[in-house]
């Protein structure tokens, strides 16, 4: 599997393990192993449900290349990931007039350009007039 189609199973794997422990934010404060090891937890028990013509063992593979982000597509697959927060933090600072800067703290890592100049947009035309950004 290769190219979009790798990197739409990867998104998925992904979903499917924030899924079932939640949307872990930054605000949060949970330590990454701790995160890494709750999804990893997810993921080995939704590959437990599928047999292997349902590609049951590439779930946990595509999950492994996302967390380790050291191919082109893990990385684009993850820039998206943060690209997605960022939009919903600039809909949800809009709606709930709350300051969301701690969501696009973590854009800050976006490096896609693409991505990138689509962050920068959201983060100029933030809803709140004094962001403590």
């Amino acid at each position: 599997v290769h190219g979009r189609d790798r990197m739409v199973r990867m998104a998925l794997c992904h979903d499917m393990a924030e899924s079932m422990v939640g949307d872990i934010s930054p605000a949060m404060k949970v330590p990454k192993e701790e995160k890494h090891q709750m999804e990893l937890d997810a993921i080995n028990h939704m590959t437990s449900l599928l047999t292997p013509e349902l590609s049951g063992p590439m779930m946990k593979e595509f999950f492994e290349e996302y967390e380790k982000q050291e191919t082109r597509e893990a990385k684009f697959v993850k820039d998206m990931d943060l690209l997605e927060m960022i939009v919903q933090a600039h809909r949800y600072e809009d709606i709930a007039k709350k300051d969301l800067s701690s969501f696009y703290r973590s854009g800050e890592k976006i490096e896609h350009p693409w991505a990138r100049e689509i962050f920068e947009r959201l983060r100029a035309t933030r809803p709140l007039p004094n962001p403590s950004l």
